[in-house]
């Protein structure tokens, strides 16, 4: 069964575009640069509604989506947002020869696979704010954004802290890691 929904997807809530397909549905788009990272956010809060998301994007948004931390810099926020609520995976990269104009960038088909998360849906947002806030010095040892952006926990908790992370950057936590040091911050506040 096949429904197309000739709407722009920015004006249609998630939870509405849930209540239109029969679910759980599979999603197919070809997405704007300037929309998908927001419109990934929107769908992870109704990922039960989805049972695969097949979209286009530049080739730079899917990778930052799909990375891992020996991805190199290209690894931040959005790869957590990506592993919070999604198995990932690169299906195809498409050059700029495909399409009539040709873009001046590559882009990528890739597929996301909702799976749930030990997270509460508050806790979830709790979670990409938070871990936003460590990933905004990306120079900076996680222990310096922790002690910038939560100077109590890393008052009450510094030599837990510098014992499990020491030098460690943000990028170089993997996303398992990332929700044990959340815990950890969950259970101190």
């Amino acid at each position: 069964r096949f429904t197309l929904i000739d709407q722009d997807i920015m004006k249609v809530s998630p939870e509405d575009l849930a209540k239109i397909v029969s679910v759980p549905a599979k999603v197919v788009a070809n997405l704007p640069y300037n929309i998908a990272t927001p419109l990934l956010l929107r769908m992870l809060f109704v990922r039960k509604a989805w049972q695969s998301l097949t979209i286009m994007v530049q080739l730079e948004v899917a990778e930052r989506i799909c990375a891992s931390p020996d991805s190199g810099k290209i690894y931040g926020p959005l790869s957590l947002v990506g592993a919070l609520g999604f198995e990932r995976n690169i299906i195809k990269i498409i050059s700029p020869d495909s399409f009539r104009p040709a873009p001046k960038v590559d882009s990528a088909i890739i597929q996301l696979i909702p799976h749930s998360s030990s997270l509460t849906h508050e806790e979830e947002k709790q979670f990409l704010k938070w871990s936003h806030l460590l990933f905004q010095q990306r120079r900076k040892t996680l222990l310096n954004g922790i002690r910038r952006h939560f100077p109590e926990w890393f008052q009450n908790c510094q030599n837990s802290l510098r014992e499990k992370y020491g030098l460690r950057r943000p990028e170089s936590l993997d996303f398992s890691e990332w929700l044990v040091l959340f815990s950890y911050y969950l259970q101190q506040i």
